[in-house]
Parts: C-alpha cells; structure tokens; sequence
C-alpha cells in the first residue's frame, strides 16, 4: 500500500470515529495528539487500523510517540516501501 493511499483510508476512517477531528478539519499534516482531539481509545482503534493495513502486529519499538505526530508521518513510517 502506498502512503497517500495509506493517508486517505486513516483520514477517512478518524473522521468516521472521530466527530472532534472531522469538526476541527483534522488533515494529514496536523497534530494527532496536540489539543486532545483524539481520545486514548481513539488512538487505540487508529492503532488497530494500521495493524490491519500493514498487515501485521505492531511492534513496541513502532510506538515510539515521535511517529505520531502528524497522519502524514505516520503513513510515512509504516507505509514506506522499506517497511516489510
């Protein structure tokens, strides 16, 4: 799966789970975790949906908080063609 691929689907799928985000016009380049507008099971259920995308358990060494800072750099990290 390529990363703009990658980035539509978690947009698609936070704006569906996530009113706050669809209200503040959450995009690819903004902060997931600034401003609380994802809950901590909100952030869980995106995990889980790039565990289904990726096709594999996510490691812990993937947690890192650095990774999540935007959508984009998280599709970035997993969704790159060195990622296996």
């Amino acid at each position: 799966m390529n990363v703009s691929l990658a980035e539509r689907i978690l947009l698609t799928h936070l704006h569906e789970r996530c009113p706050e985000a669809a209200a503040a016009g959450l995009g690819v380049d903004d902060s997931l975790l600034a401003g609380g507008v994802l809950s901590s099971l909100q952030v869980l259920e995106l995990l889980l949906e790039v565990e289904k995308l990726v096709g594999r358990p996510l490691e812990p060494a993937d947690l890192d908080p650095a990774v999540f800072s935007s959508l984009g750099h998280l599709c970035r990290h997993f969704f790159t063609a060195a990622v296996s």
